[in-house]
């Protein structure tokens, strides 16, 4: 019923009609099993009836326009493991296309090319006197300038392919910055002015993510109820038997084997995954549309990426796909595309705020990297001695205690170092001086002795 034609990038396309209360359904699921992701797509749907009569036609997710009567959907890049899909009701008592035949071609969107990533102001004397400023420092002087407010320029230096922020002034006065506060103040501005302001409906990302809680509930309990796995846990082969085992439905395919069971276990653990990656996403999403920001909505757009690969997972599973076991749930695929859209809208509007950091840090790493060596400051002429603790005094009582030491070692007979208290006489010691005294006073008495006759 459906053709796949030239697809930008390998894809393995399925698609399957369900009849109910006088509808078709009909679904188109492309499927990435390549280790690559796709470029943005158009897909396009062409059948012999009028798909824009509402009589006829209902879309999970409205066509983005039309070419020839054929309507397209716009889809961003499908990454590995990842599965898009487009869904839409046929009225059957008006009638069922013959045929669906199913194209796409690659698009030039969605590509992470930041488009306002550009030059905003400055002037032709400011760039003059940066690149004045380089020849003086004998670097390439070449520059575009990108951002000039209150005296400092935000350029690029072509030959580099580098950004720096300089300090405009004389000369003397010019700088090429390296303070981070300086620099991320002035990028900041630069983004701040540089993105344009549009509205994007950031509320649809939260409403797509509770529209697939809402929608994949009844087929999920239903699973779960007919395999027993509402009431008991199924974590290993013994329990996953009990569970089974529980119902009778479930009894009679589990008879056949540990492969039933083991499919049943795997299962489950994929829908346990899925679930709790979704209700993440749903209160990262509730988080972004209160408080937006590039940093929020890119973290997001990877939840919801891997959001994609656990739900592809549950849709793909052995348990639908080789024994037809409950009715797969619907995972509204469509609808996150959708909000996916508005999302990669948001950031590529906002896109200058995820350059913000690696413009500060390259313009930092360029002005250390270029800008001259500092002096090193110049010693004194006098030799400057590490401080210590102060021993001098301590030295200088240990001399006297050494000279005492020596002196009284020098005057010292028998053990008596003084006479009388006595050390030196006539800077003798006290034992000659002693002596010269005896030897005086013997002299005197010689001398005044009466001689005998």
């Amino acid at each position: 019923m459906a053709s796949a034609t030239e697809y930008a990038h390998p894809l393995f396309a399925t698609s399957f009609a369900n009849a109910n209360e006088n509808q078709t359904l009909y679904r188109f699921r492309i499927f990435n099993n390549e280790s690559t992701p796709t470029l943005p797509f158009r897909l396009w749907l062409t059948s012999d009836m009028n798909w824009f009569d509402p009589d006829i036609f209902s879309y999970a997710l409205p066509p983005d326009g039309a070419d020839d009567d054929s309507p397209y959907w716009d889809f961003p890049p499908v990454y590995p493991n990842e599965s898009a899909e487009i869904s839409f009701r046929v009225n059957r008592t008006v009638g069922l296309p013959d045929r669906i035949l199913l194209d796409t071609e690659a698009l030039n969107k969605w590509i992470g090319e930041c488009k306002t990533f550009v030059p905003l102001n400055g002037t032709n004397e400011s760039e003059t006197k940066i690149e004045n400023y380089l020849w003086s420092l004998n670097k390439s002087y070449d520059v575009v300038m990108y951002y000039e407010e209150n005296g400092y320029a935000l350029a690029k230096i072509k030959d580099y392919n580098t950004f720096a922020v300089f300090k405009i002034g004389n000369i003397t006065e010019m700088a090429m910055i390296e303070d981070d506060k300086t620099i991320t103040t002035l990028v900041s501005n630069y983004v701040k002015k540089g993105t344009v302001d549009r509205y994007v409906n950031l509320s649809q990302v939260r409403w797509s993510l509770e529209e697939t809680q809402r929608i994949k509930s009844r087929p999920e309990k239903d699973c779960y109820r007919i395999s027993g796995m509402d009431r008991f846990p199924c974590v290993d082969r013994d329990t996953c038997l009990y569970a089974c085992f529980s119902v009778p439905v479930c009894s009679n395919i589990g008879q056949s084997g540990w492969s039933f069971l083991d499919t049943l276990q795997s299962y489950n653990k994929t829908v346990y995954d899925a679930n709790t990656k979704l209700d993440h996403a749903v209160s990262s999403s509730a988080d972004l549309e209160l408080s937006p920001n590039y940093e929020r909505a890119a973290a997001l757009l990877q939840e919801l990426i891997e959001l994609n690969r656990a739900e592809t997972k549950v849709i793909y599973h052995p348990l639908y796909t080789s024994y037809g076991y409950c009715e797969p749930a619907d995972y509204a695929i469509p609808q996150q595309m959708g909000a996916r859209r508005d999302l990669l809208d948001y950031l590529e509007i906002n896109c200058l705020y995820g350059q913000k950091d690696w413009i500060i840090q390259e313009s930092i790493h360029t002005a250390v990297t270029l800008n001259p060596p500092k002096p090193k400051p110049k010693l004194n002429n006098t030799i400057n001695v590490t401080p210590q603790v102060n021993t001098s005094n301590h030295i200088e009582l240990q001399n006297i205690t050494t000279n005492q030491t020596e002196t009284q070692e020098e005057c010292c007979l028998g053990g008596m170092c003084s006479l009388g208290g006595v050390k030196k006489i006539a800077g003798l010691c006290w034992q000659w001086g002693a002596i010269i005294l005896v030897v005086a006073v013997l002299a005197i008495y010689w001398l005044i002795k009466p001689k005998r006759r």
